[in-house]
């Protein structure tokens, strides 16, 4: 299973020595933005770990709730603080662990 942190891909543009003002990091975070799209597109399963100080994951949110709409999937999970109003759409599966997900996908599969 691939996981990818928005804080993650930050940090490798960091180690690659590409500043934040420049235009090697527009266009190496335009990809990257596009590379997470695509992978919205493509999951199963989506789960926000939601904390008090995270907002740049409601992008990621929206189009995972906007291809769920479209598509049946992705089965979307937030685990932590549901703040936004966006967490309360019907398409949210609200859960308190990853353990409690792995147990409703468990008995899902065992219908």
């Amino acid at each position: 299973m691939d996981y990818y942190s928005p804080k993650e891909w930050t940090l490798y543009l960091i180690r690659l020595g590409i500043t934040w003002f420049s235009y090697s990091l527009r266009t190496a975070s335009a990809a990257i933005a596009q590379q997470i799209s695509t992978a919205l597109k493509e999951t199963d399963i989506f789960i926000l770990i939601s904390d008090d100080g995270e907002t740049d994951t409601y992008i990621e949110l929206g189009i995972a709730i906007a291809h769920q709409l479209n598509n049946s999937k992705p089965q979307i999970y937030i685990i932590g603080n549901r703040r936004s109003l966006m967490h309360c759409h019907l398409s949210i599966i609200p859960a308190n662990s990853i353990d409690d997900i792995l147990k409703t996908l468990e008995f899902q599969s065992n219908r």
